[in-house]
């Protein structure tokens, strides 16, 4: 079996693709579970046939939180890996009319999920249910770059992204509020829309504000003055285009400050710079201790005294090892 390493070297771009029938399948995953699933997402190559064990770092999953990996962590990211291993989607399949909406068999998420402490990673496969939905699709898809869904926080705001994508080219969606809450697996749940309106409604806007999907929206009342659509209106975006990866090519990813094109010259992936990244906006680290690490490692890899240069320098960042020093 094949395993697509840490670094993302393997013939994947930071283009994430899903099936339409994906986008719209009814689905609820907490908060690390959506990381999880975009993490492997990334992963997935233009070229691959078949699925192939994934091995995703903790930090990738934690870091973005506010905190380091801890042995708590670990217990809970584990304890994620068990729910990830019993959820189902049901892909959606075209209706017989215009409002109808079937759904497909019940599909699972994951063939296994397991939390290794030793290693410091996930060791996760797709399941081969998802094989028509995420693997070679020429038609009917929906790609979305990294950097905007690293920027959501709430499960059911990246779901909104991704419906809204999928008409990111007309600027408007008309979903009925009915088929919303069955695409968010909230049936029966917030019978009182207000608080609909509040939870996921308004905290989705509020997410995606910061993404290239902003969006504002109207409420369609039917009879008795009851919300029956809800109409998002956004700035259409164009289509991303996926660039060519080559085997053993990292994938290219817009640098816009020195630190960031520092870190890209010594191979870190795409997920560790949106780390680092979240760091220095927290004001845990400068972009000067980002280069001065850059320097001392590389002084390290001539020696011989490192096998990773990436590794070392997002380890020695993000643990703060020469921190004190740099200071």
């Amino acid at each position: 079996m094949k395993i697509v390493a840490d670094n993302l070297t393997s013939g994947t771009t930071k283009i994430l693709v899903q099936s339409n029938l994906l986008v719209n399948a009814r689905f609820n995953l907490g908060t690390v579970e959506m990381r999880l699933f975009m993490a492997m997402l990334l992963r997935i190559g233009r070229d691959d046939h078949e699925f192939r064990e994934m091995h995703i770092p903790l930090t990738e999953l934690v870091a973005r939180l506010g905190r380091r990996p801890s042995s708590k962590d670990y217990r809970q990211v584990a304890a994620v890996c068990e729910q990830l291993a019993g959820r189902v989607l049901y892909p959606a399949v075209p209706g017989t009319s215009k409002r109808a909406v079937q759904e497909s068999t019940a599909c699972r998420l994951v063939a296994y999920a397991k939390c290794s402490e030793r290693r410091g990673n996930v060791q996760v496969l797709f399941s081969k249910d998802l094989n028509i939905y995420l693997l070679q699709i020429k038609e009917n898809f929906t790609q979305t770059s990294l950097i905007e869904v690293s920027k959501l926080k709430s499960p059911h705001s990246h779901r909104i992204y991704w419906l809204l994508k999928q008409h990111s080219d007309f600027g408007k969606r008309t979903i009925r509020l009915k088929e919303l809450k069955r695409v968010l697996d909230l049936e029966g749940q917030y019978k009182q829309f207000p608080l609909f309106k509040l939870r996921v409604l308004d905290r989705a806007q509020q997410e995606l504000a910061e993404t290239n999907l902003a969006f504002n929206y109207d409420l369609i009342r039917g009879k008795n003055n009851r919300v029956e659509e809800i109409h998002f209106r956004f700035k259409s975006v164009a289509s991303e285009r996926v660039p060519v990866a080559h085997e053993g090519t990292p994938p290219a990813l817009p640098a816009t400050t020195d630190w960031q094109k520092l870190l890209l010259e010594v191979g870190v992936s795409a997920p560790s710079l949106l780390v680092i990244g979240e760091l220095i906006e927290r004001g845990e680290i400068e972009p000067g201790y980002v280069q001065y690490v850059v320097h001392q490692q590389r002084a390290k890899s001539k020696q011989g005294k490192i096998k990773s240069l990436a590794g070392a320098v997002f380890t020695a960042i993000t643990k703060s090892h020469s921190l004190e020093e740099y200071r």
